[in-house]
């Protein structure tokens, strides 16, 4: 929300939402959360302001009729986790620990790629209007 001070919400099962507050309309200040298909539900109904806010999707399951995001950026790290998967049935392969560390610097690549996303580096200038 962009008054002060932040509020969180609390995530709680959709049901919950409609249960305690089930009118629809009115002018409060959310204190829950939940998501409805691929729409967030707010309880007690919000009134009108405008609110910003971070939300973590988890990820897809790998599926093979469709590309997923490991498969278009993180190739790699699909590769070398199934051939550690493989250990089982491949026994003792001298290639292991290389394929561990080779998963281990992909892995650290995204986190890298992800931080510098989130963080962006460089100075900040300030413009005068």
């Amino acid at each position: 929300m962009n008054e002060a001070p932040v509020t969180l919400l609390e995530w709680v099962p959709v049901e919950d939402i409609y249960r305690n507050w089930p009118t629809r309309s009115g002018g409060n200040t959310p204190l829950n959360v939940s998501r409805q298909g691929e729409n967030f539900v707010f309880g007690p109904y919000p009134k009108d302001f405008t609110m910003t806010g971070i939300y973590y999707q988890k990820f897809q399951p790998l599926r093979t009729e469709d590309s997923t995001w490991y498969v278009v950026n993180a190739p790699e790290v699909l590769l070398y986790a199934s051939l550690l998967e493989a250990e089982p049935f491949i026994r003792k392969d001298e290639r292991l620990p290389v394929w561990s560390q080779l998963l281990s610097d992909a892995i650290d690549a995204i986190k890298d790629e992800e931080k510098s996303a989130r963080y962006p580096s460089g100075q900040l200038q300030a413009r005068v209007a």
